[in-house]
């Protein structure tokens, strides 16, 4: 974002139009003060179809968030 805190954000998805499948992701970090740091990811799955391989991470969703602190 160009900012003085170095925020940065990463927003992508792949999409398969003709099966319905969709594995998103989220990537954001951001510097808090002169030695902490933000940093937040995320992977949401999706397949409607049962044959599809992706319908087996369905459930396996996930956001992780860290706190950094610099020294």
């Amino acid at each position: 974002m160009n900012d003085v805190h170095g925020s940065e954000v990463l927003v992508g998805a792949l999409v398969d139009v003709e099966s319905g499948v969709t594995v998103g992701q989220l990537d954001a970090s951001r510097r808090v003060g002169d030695r902490w740091g933000l940093e937040l990811s995320g992977r949401p799955f999706s397949a409607p179809d049962r044959q599809d391989p992706v319908y087996w991470f369905r459930n396996d969703d996930y956001v992780q968030t860290v706190l950094e602190y610099h020294f």
